[in-house]
C-alpha cells in the first residue's frame, strides 16, 4: 500500500502525518519548531519530525511553510522559519529515497479545502485572515503560483498612507485586515487614552488572541467593533478587486479571523467585495468558509505529495 507524508512547518510548531492511498490519516507527530535555534537545529527537528512517519511504504512527501517558494523545491524566503535561500527539497532527498515537493502554507491550505471539499468550481480564490492575510489561486483545476509567490493577497497596496508593513512597504492589506495590522491600531489608541476591554488581558508587545477580540467585539465593545469594521472594509475592496481581475466562480475564506468572526460579518463582507465589483461581473460568484480549520494546510500537502509521487508538480 503507497503511503504519503505530509508536514506543515510552522513558525511555532511541526505538524507531520502520514496518509494512505485514500487520504485517510494514519500516524500524527507533532513538535515543537523552536525557530530561534538556527537553521541546523530546525533542519534536525524537520528530520526527526520525517523519522516518525517514514517506513519503507512512503512513495513521496509534501511539506508547506509561510513564505515564496520556487519550483517547489527551494525555499527563496521563508516568515518566521530559518530555511531562506535552501534547497531544502533536494536536501531532505539526499536522505530519503522518495521525491520531495514545497508548497506555500495558504496555497496549500487552498488547495487542500478545494480537493476535500470536492468543488466543481475550476476558478477559486482563497484568502486567509489571521496574523497576516494569506492567499491561493485554482485556474483552471490546477493550483497557481507563477514564478514562485503568486497570491499574496496581504501585500496588496490598499491604504497609500498607511502603516507600515512586516514586508517594508506601507499600507499593504494586511496592516488593516489582519491581526497584525488591527494590534498597531489598537496599541495607537492605548497610547491615547481609549477605553476597551481588550486592554484587560492585552499584553503590551504582544499578540492579542483572536478569542478574546471576539469576546470583546460579542460585548459591543467599540475599539473591537472598529478594527474589525476596517478589516471587513478592507477585504471587501480587495474581493472585489480580485473578483474584477481575475473573475473566479468561488471565494473560499479561512484562517483564524475568519473561523472566529465569518458568521458574524460574511453578509457585509459579500455585500462590500460585490459593491467594489465591477457591475457586469457581480453574478455567477459564491463565497464559503473554509471547513477544514487548522487541517487544511497539511491535506493540500498530503495531495502535493500525491503529484510529487507521479513526477509532478502542482
Amino acid at each position: 500500500m503507497n503511503k504519503y507524508i505530509a508536514i506543515d512547518v510552522g513558525g511555532s510548531k511541526m505538524l507531520g502525518a502520514q496518509y494512505d492511498e485514500e487520504g485517510q490519516v494514519l500516524k500524527r507527530y507533532k513538535v515543537k519548531t523552536k525557530a530561534h535555534r538556527g537553521r541546523k537545529p530546525v533542519f534536525e527537528t524537520l528530520l526527526s519530525v520525517i523519522d516518525q512517519l517514514f517506513d519503507p511504504d512512503v512513495v513521496a512527501m509534501g511539506i508547506l511553510m509561510p513564505g515564496v517558494i520556487q519550483n517547489a523545491r527551494r525555499v527563496e524566503m521563508c516568515s518566521n522559519i530559518p530555511f531562506e535561500k535552501m534547497d531544502l527539497a533536494e536536501l531532505i532527498e539526499e536522505k530519503y529515497p522518495v521525491p520531495v515537493l514545497l508548497g506555500n502554507d495558504v496555497d496549500l491550505a487552498v488547495l487542500g479545502e478545494w480537493k476535500q471539499g470536492g468543488y466543481t468550481e475550476q476558478h477559486v480564490v482563497g484568502i486567509f485572515v489571521g496574523t497576516g492575510v494569506g492567499g491561493g489561486f485554482i485556474f483552471h483545476g490546477q493550483l497557481y503560483t507563477g514564478q514562485g509567490g503568486a497570491a499574496e493577497i496581504g501585500h496588496m497596496p490598499y491604504k497609500r498612507d498607511g502603516l507600515l508593513c512586516g514586508c517594508g512597504q506601507f499600507g499593504c492589506l494586511e496592516t488593516v485586515a489582519a491581526k497584525s495590522g488591527m494590534l498597531q491600531l489598537i496599541e495607537k489608541e492605548r497610547k491615547k487614552g481609549t477605553e476597551s476591554i481588550l486592554f484587560d488581558t492585552l499584553i503590551p508587545g504582544e499578540m492579542f488572541h483572536t478569542t478574546d477580540l471576539y469576546r470583546a467585539w460579542q460585548k459591543g465593545d467599540p475599539l473591537a467593533r472598529k478594527v474589525i469594521s476596517k478589516s471587513v472594509e478592507a477585504l471587501g475592496y480587495a474581493v472585489g478587486t480580485l473578483n474584477t481581475l481575475l473573475r473566479p466562480e468561488l471565494f473560499i475564506f479561512g484562517g483564524g479571523v475568519m473561523e472566529s468572526f465569518y458568521d458574524e460579518i460574511c453578509e457585509e463582507l459579500h455585500e462590500k467585495a460585490l459593491a467594489h465589483t465591477m457591475p457586469a461581473l457581480r453574478d455567477n460568484v459564491r463565497f464559503i468558509r473554509s471547513f477544514l480549520g487548522d487541517d487544511a494546510g497539511i491535506t493540500g500537502a498530503y495531495y502535493l505529495a500525491k503529484e510529487a509521487s507521479l513526477g509532478r508538480r502542482l
